[in-house]
């Protein structure tokens, strides 16, 4: 996918300046790719704008327009300003500051109201989801499979009041429940920093999907994601599950089965 094949003149929130793309890169390292304008884009891995794509393949044409957003684990941002774009409303938590710097940084450098795109140095657990107000769409990409107990958080994302949930982790080939410890996969990863973490199998993902409580759980079909996309999409499977019946996290971990 060629940058220069990338149009968004007809979009708000861009800036023709090109000044902004030299700043971007004196920030330090991008992992999101944000499109400042046409023909301008901050550093990084991963293409904002075709995870936005595989999103939008999983809903109705227009659907972001007046929805409410939470972002989990928003990285650098690019992707909640593609949201913003599309006509939502995005609370972007992420907890690591260079990141959460750089998102304050798009906002300003794209004329985004914060009323549009607010910002906190909120992880996971320190947002309650008793205490959150209702939201149309969490969104938790890229983050299932760093943690040590993936179910568990699962169950606990699922107790946001949401309408729909989109997630995004690695998985394996395979038809049968099985879940592989990254270490397995890919030893190193920056030298000597061990690779943890796990993935499932698309199936086994599903499934812990609905132990979590979620209804309806469904993989988004696109080109850049399941089994052997582009490699721009941060992740090689995207779901989303609609509300269901939430479970408490707390009961759940003490569950024998």
């Amino acid at each position: 996918m060629a940058d220069s094949m990338e149009k968004i003149a007809d979009v708000a929130f861009s800036t023709s300046d090109l000044r902004a793309v030299e700043q971007a890169k004196s920030m330090g390292p991008w992992q999101q790719r944000c499109m400042l304008g046409e023909g301008a884009f901050t550093p990084g891995i991963w293409a904002s704008w075709d995870i936005a794509k595989v999103l939008d393949a999983g809903f109705p044409a227009g659907f972001w327009e007046g929805k409410r957003v939470l972002d989990i684990g928003a990285n650098c941002g690019g992707l909640s300003v593609e949201l913003v774009r599309r006509g939502a409303t995005v609370h972007a938590a992420e907890p690591y500051e260079p990141y959460r710097q750089k998102i304050e940084w798009l906002r300003g450098t794209l004329g985004i109201p914060e009323e549009r795109l607010s910002i906190s140095g909120d992880a996971l657990f320190d947002i309650r989801p008793e205490e959150t107000s209702h939201m149309d769409v969490v969104l938790f990409l890229g983050l299932a499979y760093h943690f040590r107990y993936p179910q568990l958080v699962l169950d606990y994302v699922g107790q946001f009041d949401a309408d729909h949930f989109v997630v995004s982790t690695q998985c394996i080939e395979g038809e049968s429940d099985f879940l592989q410890n990254r270490s397995d996969i890919t030893p190193q990863y920056l030298g000597d920093q061990p690779l943890l973490g796990w993935h499932a199998t698309r199936p086994l993902f599903l499934k812990m999907l609905e132990w979590a409580g979620m209804s309806d759980p469904r993989l988004i079909e696109h080109p850049h994601v399941n089994r052997g996309g582009a490699k721009t999409t941060t992740n090689n499977a995207y779901f989303i599950a609609d509300r269901g019946k939430p479970v408490d996290h707390l009961v759940e971990m003490t569950r024998f089965i």
